[in-house]
């Protein structure tokens, strides 16, 4: 499932359980009546709000992203991006894997199951000099500024 369609069913299924709660006990208890349109009306208001979050997350914070950086000393750079996305992204299971051409890629993934479900992971390639990162957008937009506002040259 793409990222788009498990964020839509994230803030469809908010709603949808406040509502079976709320229909739950309405037909345990024999004063409310419910009507049909009510219902109809409630499940269109329900699409009405998950459809632009889901839209709205996707466009600009949750959509992967791919940046690559240029650096003299990309262990120093590799280590301050494994501290940052460690801390300030919350994705803490890391995992190494080795491509067939010897390039070293790191993989962040939450812990949590439902988050690891919910979003992307990062994932850091070093190709000599060059390490190129991919994730989600904030996560991208957050490690560009950082890094720019960084030297990694020593």
């Amino acid at each position: 499932m793409n990222t788009f369609w498990r964020y839509f069913l994230h803030f469809t299924s908010i709603p949808l359980i406040l509502s079976i709660i709320m229909g739950a006990l309405a037909f345990f208890d024999s004063g409310i009546k419910i009507n049909g349109k009510v219902v109809l009306l409630f499940i269109a208001a329900i699409f009405v709000f998950s459809l632009p979050m889901t839209t709205f997350y996707f466009k600009y914070a949750v959509d992967n992203e791919t940046i690559s950086i240029n650096s003299d000393n990309p262990e120093y750079l590799l280590q301050t991006i494994d501290t940052t996305i460690k801390t300030k992204f919350n994705k803490s299971d890391k995992t190494l894997k080795t491509n067939t051409n010897g390039e070293k890629i790191y993989i962040y993934n939450n812990k949590n199951a439902y988050a690891k479900w919910l979003t992307n992971h990062v994932s850091v390639t070093v190709k000599g000099n060059q390490v190129v990162i991919e994730g989600p957008k904030l996560h991208i937009k957050f490690l560009s500024n950082m890094i720019n506002q960084t030297s990694f040259e020593s």
